[in-house]
């Protein structure tokens, strides 16, 4: 899965005062808020998903096997995406991490989401309808003011999805967005090409072929 982090969640610990759940809030996601990778989350990117996917998963680490809880409101308002958050105390887990949340050791969330609709302006890439599918607790943001998550499913890079990155940013996106490579790598492949990509370049095509290849083989080497 990838993971691609960029809003840093204020989060209010709650009193013991329900008997059968923790509860905290915060924001999982704010507005308008550039990361390191260029990335702006745009106001409305979850208007769509919050009507069809109204419940959504709490995961600690964006783990999909430590389900520690769920929510019981996610409203888009507007600085971000504002939550509630709720963990069983019969949860060994979840008594752990309220341990965390309450001495302040862990103050973090992040989203877990697909990219549905995107713009670019200028060099940053602007996200106006997303997909969330979890929110986490997290140690480390990445970013001390954005920290967001991407979480998708590896694909197998083809030579069509290569060749549709018109701009030297939008194919460090792709790379970087794949999680085959280290954000570091996605930079520094992407530099080998000019800032607006020719189709009919021979030389292009070949540096593609190459990028190809190697996502292929990072592929293989994760399973």
């Amino acid at each position: 899965m990838l993971h691609k982090n960029f809003q840093f969640a204020d989060i209010l610990v709650k009193s013991d005062a329900d008997d059968e759940y923790f509860n905290f809030e915060g924001y999982a996601s704010t507005f308008n808020n550039e990361d390191f990778g260029g990335d702006v989350v745009m106001p409305g990117a979850f208007k769509r998903t919050l009507k069809e996917r109204p419940k959504v998963k709490l995961l600690w680490q964006h783990d999909t096997k430590e389900i520690i809880g769920g929510f019981t409101d996610l409203v888009e308002d507007k600085k971000g995406l504002y939550v509630k958050g709720i963990m069983p105390k019969a949860h060994p887990d979840a008594v752990k991490c309220y341990a965390l949340l309450k001495g302040g050791f862990i103050d973090s969330l992040s989203i877990g989401y697909n990219i549905k609709e995107s713009t670019m302006d200028g060099d940053v890439r602007q996200l106006r309808d997303l997909d969330l599918h979890e929110i986490s607790l997290v140690t480390f943001p990445m970013n001390d003011k954005a920290v967001i998550t991407t979480v998708k499913s590896l694909e197998k890079i083809t030579m069509e999805q290569l060749q549709g990155c018109s701009t030297k940013r939008e194919l460090e996106n792709f790379l970087r967005d794949s999680e085959l490579f280290s954000n570091q790598v996605a930079i520094t492949l992407a530099s080998w090409f000019p800032e607006t990509k020719q189709s009919d370049s021979v030389e292009e095509k070949q540096l593609l072929e190459l990028v190809a290849r190697a996502s292929n083989l990072a592929k293989k080497q994760l399973k």
